[in-house]
């Protein structure tokens, strides 16, 4: 099996991506082609290559060489994590350098390759609309289609005191606090109508988000102007700037987190279960629309997905409205999170080389083994 990617260090995708690595191959061959410059490479690049697979930097060759490489090496199914976003190297995949190529994790679309043959996917997110929109075949999962590590980047501070999960702050504070660290990018003007409904519902609380940019004056006042356009007062906006070195510690300054939509978390979402943090989130028909569904499907808590903004508001608001269960709530996910599918990372590998086994069975039986 092999795997292109750009994204095998400090990325959102290798929070995802590294367990598997790790057990993947117990199962089945594993080649590893990274598109990223040798000297950008990180401790989480070299976590991977430590692993018993064979990692080949492919960033400075061209398409042809790297089409070349992958044909000598033989690839059986190979696997972009990139699809259409920087680093990656869909023209490979063109040019059909496997038999059976797949997109998975790093693209939460279709590729529009005729040449890519399946995408990988929850049983969750596939609506009817769903396949009219990927020219991969769907090749669906029902128990999890991914696995997630936290502290990726350091996997020796997992147990480290300062990201053990905390008393929820409402405890201390007499008010609760909803929040997010998504890119602000997702927080539109309909999302704010909506998270200020919710302020507007739970009338003492207040709302946190943590974004770059927002050690400046005018961004600060600019986003709150936003909030006060639909009646939330700038005193219940807690504005805080992005700092990569409180990736999980922001966890322990709000209570209950807000998944924006239609383009909900990934890493995020992840990030806040383990942390504690029950999520609201608001599900569509797009894929991305219901990575929050998925997530919290996988974990075992669907309640908190909601087909309308009035279930969301309603959901947030239910949430907030008995502290200490909120409290016994979060003291008790990261375990539920840590017994999930999300966590089972030698069990998940496994079913990926099944899932892949039968791709190539399916091949092999339509063309005879014949690339």
């Amino acid at each position: 099996m092999g795997f292109i990617s750009g994204d095998l260090l400090g990325h959102p995708v290798a929070y995802f991506m590294e367990p598997i690595f790790e057990h993947l191959p117990k199962f089945c061959d594993v080649f590893v082609y990274h598109n990223r410059p040798a000297p950008e490479e990180d401790v989480v690049s070299e976590t991977i290559k430590a692993y018993p697979l064979k990692w080949r930097n492919i960033a400075e060759l061209s398409d042809e060489v790297a089409h070349k490489l992958l044909l000598e090496d033989e690839i059986d199914v190979l696997v972009d994590l990139s699809g259409h976003t920087a680093y990656h190297r869909l023209p490979v995949f063109a040019m059909r350098a496997a038999p059976v190529q797949v997109s998975y994790m790093g693209y939460p679309n279709t590729t529009a390759l005729k040449t890519m043959d399946y995408y990988l996917c929850h049983e969750t997110v596939v609506t009817d609309k769903l396949p009219l929109l990927f020219s991969e075949d769907l090749y669906i999962f029902s128990r999890t289609a991914c696995v997630y590590r936290p502290l990726v980047k350091n996997k020796s501070l997992i147990s480290d005191p300062k990201y053990k999960v905390c008393q929820t702050p409402a405890l201390k504070n007499g008010f609760v606090t909803f929040g997010t660290l998504n890119n602000i990018a997702k927080i539109s003007d309909d999302v704010i109508s909506v998270w200020s409904e919710i302020l507007k519902t739970v009338t003492t609380s207040k709302i946190f988000v943590e974004s770059p940019g927002f050690h400046q004056r005018d961004f600060v006042r600019d986003f709150t102007k936003r909030f006060e356009r639909f009646g939330i007062s700038k005193d219940r906006v807690i504005l805080r700037n992005r700092d990569p070195n409180l990736q999980y510690i922001r966890y322990n300054e709000f209570d209950i987190a807000l998944d924006p939509f239609p383009f909900g978390g990934g890493t995020t979402t992840c990030d806040a279960l383990w942390m504690g943090m029950p999520l609201v989130t608001l599900y569509g028909d797009t894929l991305m629309s219901r990575s929050g569904l998925s997530a919290l499907t996988i974990l075992g808590r669907p309640e908190w997905a909601c087909g309308t903004t009035e279930e969301y508001v309603r959901c947030a608001a239910n949430l907030a409205s008995d502290i200490p269960a909120l409290n016994e709530l979060r003291l008790g996910l990261r375990g539920e999170m840590e017994r999930s599918p999300f966590m089972d990372y030698e069990g998940f590998a496994e079913d990926l080389a099944g899932a892949f086994g039968k791709m190539w069975a399916r091949y092999v039986a339509e063309y005879g083994g014949a690339q």
